[in-house]
C-alpha cells in the first residue's frame, strides 16, 4: 500500500534496524523495489533530536532524512510529530495514510482497520480516530 500511495519509500537505518529487528518479513522488505535505505547526508540534526528532543533514533533519523529530502515524512509519535512540523515537513501517519489510501481506492473501509489497530493497543487518540473516520465517510 506504501509504494502504491508514495511512490519509493526511503528510510534510514535506523528505522530499517527497528523494523527489521525481529527478522518478521525483513527478507521480502529487502527485495521490495519501493524500499530502499538510505544513509543521512549530514547526521548532525538527528544527533541533536536525540540529544535535546528526546526523541528515538528511528524518529529522528526520519525526520532528519525528510529535511534533506524535502521529502512528506510518516510517524505516529506525537513528540516527533510536533518536531518534524516544527521544522516545516510535511507529515503524515498510520492514520492518515489509511485514510489516503481510502481516498485512492485501495481500501473499501477504513473503520475495520481502525478497529485492528485499536485491538493492536496502537495508541491514537478518541478524537484523532473519529476525525479520520468522518474524513473517510465512515462517521456513523
Amino acid at each position: 500500500m506504501l509504494a502504491d500511495l508514495y511512490g519509493e519509500i526511503v528510510v534510514p537505518p535506523a528505522v530499517w534496524d527497528e523494523v527489521t529487528r525481529r527478522g518478521i518479513g525483513a527478507a521480502e522488505l529487502a527485495q521490495a523495489p519501493w524500499l530502499s535505505v538510505q544513509r543521512l547526508g549530514d547526521t548532525r540534526l538527528a544527533e541533536q533530536l536525540v540529544g535535546t528532543s528526546g526523541l528515538g533514533r528511528g524518529e529522528s533519523e526520519a525526520i532528519a532524512l525528510a529535511h534533506e529530502r524535502g521529502a512528506l515524512v510518516l510517524l505516529d509519535d506525537r513528540p516527533a510529530r510536533r518536531k518534524a512540523a516544527e521544522l516545516g515537513l510535511s507529515v503524515t501517519g498510520t492514520l492518515g495514510l489509511l485514510l489516503d489510501a481510502k481516498h485512492a481506492g485501495l481500501i473499501d473501509a477504513l473503520r475495520p482497520l481502525v478497529d485492528d489497530l485499536v485491538r493492536m493497543e496502537a495508541r491514537f487518540s478518541g478524537r484523532l480516530m473519529q476525525d479520520i473516520l468522518e474524513l473517510a465517510g465512515e462517521d456513523t
